[in-house]
């Protein structure tokens, strides 16, 4: 891309100028640079500012065409009713301002499926085809993790695509909304930051390379991450939307989707729904980005102009080599650039007692189990299950907040699930830390948590085939002695039936 993007082009100026004036001016994340000593086994943290100005107000847009692409694949069976009632909600949301907007509907899926890619719906201003269009989908298919989002990419960059006609206006500024819980093939292996895939597309497309054709073809793209997603994460999701646009974005999808979106298609956007601190790069290997972690994982909705501090927490892991590491942390404002900074992390041999790294396994041995102390970390885990009543051999998903509630900092955070027998672990995702799953056991190391800072973890699993009830306790433990055991521990019961 070494000429001039075409997304400067007139018809989506105006809009492009209002979100992408949140990376000038007074936009900053400071210090520009930071560096860190800590003892292999040990851990070490340090806090950052991020300020987002507001933007000036722009005109609003007249003429959209917003391009809605929905994975279908077996996956996204408990999410695809959540994928179609987002779309549902960005219509009317989006209609009300921009009564001419138009609406395509398109459905993808997994090399040998049927289909892999199918237009459903071509642009139209017809709420109600898009709602038939919709209630058309079911998921089925899918091959293996990652999915045929490189195709979907290529298909929306042309005026005419060799698939099936969208019908692109030449006038309007036009959208491409992906909603999925999965990653495009290759896209780790393109050098997408977050993405970890490095299977071969089957069309031979690079992830790379067909998203610099929707930039080049005046597109901006939305990456909508559905929940209970298991082979991909935020990351990177809005790395993805970084490739394309200033004003491409990534987000987490829910109920508050049509609310985040429909003020950036409209160029109203007056607040931030996440702003964060996210890894961009970490090197040499095995400086791995799990090393790094963030209190509080996240920040908004906040109003803009925002001003937040973010503490950065650092775990090495015992017997890591000495030497020095580097890391690339970008904030992200809802997946938009707003500034980085530099971490030097100098490792220095021999640690002891401090916080262990790595990937937490099972069987890992518990602690803080004997009392409680009148002085340090108070770590209290909640949540819930997404439903009370799963059907026989459905996926539902269990989410917890494990949260530091003390003026302390707590190290070396573990989160246990020991889920009955006749349940099976589909995945487990978290904000922050990294976790493993064995069978039925699962574990997350959470590293450290600030004084008020918080992690999310959420474990999918796939229902009993018989009804009945099922009882799943899970647990937190810490270094330290936990001045309230008792809210440690979180038990959840739901009815199969």
């Amino acid at each position: 891309m070494g000429t001039r993007p075409r997304w400067l082009a007139a018809g989506v100026t105006m809009l492009i100028v209002a979100l992408a004036s949140i990376v000038t001016a007074s936009a900053a994340v400071t210090p520009a640079a930071t560096s860190l000593t800590v003892a292999a086994g040990s851990s070490g943290s340090t806090t950052v500012q991020i300020d987002v100005p507001a933007g000036p107000a722009s005109s609003p847009l007249t003429e959209a065409d917003i391009e809605i692409a929905i994975d279908t694949t077996g996956s996204m069976f408990s999410g695809i009713a959540q994928a179609k009632a987002d779309a549902a909600a960005l219509v009317a949301g989006v209609q009300a301002q921009i009564p001419n907007a138009r609406f395509s509907v398109v459905q993808f899926r997994d090399r040998l499926d049927a289909p892999e890619y199918r237009v459903e719906q071509s642009l139209t201003t017809d709420a109600s085809l898009v709602s038939a269009a919709l209630g058309r989908l079911t998921a089925g298919g899918g091959g293996d993790a990652p999915e045929a989002h490189n195709l979907v990419y290529t298909q929306a960059a042309q005026d005419v695509g060799s698939l099936g006609a969208i019908g692109w206006s030449p006038t309007a500024a036009k959208f491409v909304i992906v909603l999925s819980d999965a990653q495009p093939h290759g896209a780790g292996a393109a050098g997408v930051t977050g993405c970890t895939d490095v299977s071969s597309d089957p069309f031979g497309l690079n992830t790379k390379s067909s998203l610099a054709a929707l930039a080049a073809a005046s597109r901006t793209l939305f990456m909508v991450l559905e929940p209970g997603a298991i082979s991909a994460s935020l990351d990177c999701y809005q790395f993805l939307a970084l490739q394309v646009s200033p004003a491409s974005r990534g987000f987490t999808g829910g109920s508050s989707l049509a609310a985040q979106l429909v003020p950036l298609i409209t160029g109203t956007t007056s607040e931030v729904a996440n702003l964060r601190l996210a890894v961009a790069s970490a090197s040499p290997d095995p400086g791995a980005a799990s090393w790094v972690s963030t209190s509080p994982s996240s920040f908004g909705p906040l109003p803009l102009p925002a001003s937040v501090t973010s503490t950065v927490n650092v775990n090495v892991p015992s017997g890591a080599a000495a030497g020095t590491y580097t890391y690339d942390l970008v904030a992200l404002a809802d997946g938009l650039d707003v500034g980085h900074v530099a971490l030097t992390l100098n490792v220095t041999a021999g640690g002891g007692g401090g916080v262990p790294g790595g990937t937490p396994t099972p069987d890992n041995q518990k602690r803080n189990r004997g009392g409680a102390t009148t002085s340090g970390p108070d770590v209290q885990i909640t949540g819930s299950a997404s439903t009370g009543s799963p059907a026989p051999g459905a996926q539902y998903r269990y989410t917890y907040q494990v949260k530091n509630n003390s003026g302390s900092t707590a190290t070396s955070v573990l989160l246990e699930d020991s889920l009955p027998t006749d349940v099976t672990v589909v995945g487990v995702t978290t904000t922050g830390g990294v976790c493993s799953a064995a069978g039925v056991q699962v574990a997350c190391n959470l590293g450290s948590l600030a004084v008020g800072g918080q992690q999310t973890v959420v474990v999918t699993v796939q229902a009993p085939a018989a009804p009945g009830p099922v009882t799943n306790t899970a647990t937190v433990s810490l270094a330290e002695v936990d001045t309230k055991p008792a809210n440690n521990s979180l038990t959840i019961a739901v009815t199969v039936k």
